[in-house]
């Protein structure tokens, strides 16, 4: 599997056990929880944009800092419509 695919998780999981010898399984394994208990906060976080330039920022306010933004993400196909659904929510309430 080429790096590409894989997690950062994966990645530093294996760069972990590569270079530092006797590594406890205890480490792995709660790298491990940390990372699948962060992935499941995150998806459970729908009024929070988690990529691009607004990063972390709650949708309600990017709608009301940059509207022209958002109506952009409205058109790519690489939006969820869990976020394009939050997007016009609060688009709609600003009109």
């Amino acid at each position: 599997m080429s790096d590409v695919k894989k997690s950062y998780t994966t990645l530093l999981i294996e760069s972990l056990e590569e270079n530092i010898k006797d590594i406890d399984n205890k480490i792995i394994e709660h790298i491990k929880k940390f990372s699948k208990d962060y992935a499941e906060k995150m998806k459970k976080q729908k009024d929070i944009i988690k990529f691009g330039k607004y990063k972390g920022r709650k949708i309600k306010d990017i709608v009301s800092w940059d509207p022209k933004y958002c109506e952009f993400l409205l058109k790519q196909s690489y939006v969820s419509s869990d976020v394009k659904d939050e997007i016009n929510k609060y688009l709609n309430k600003n009109e």
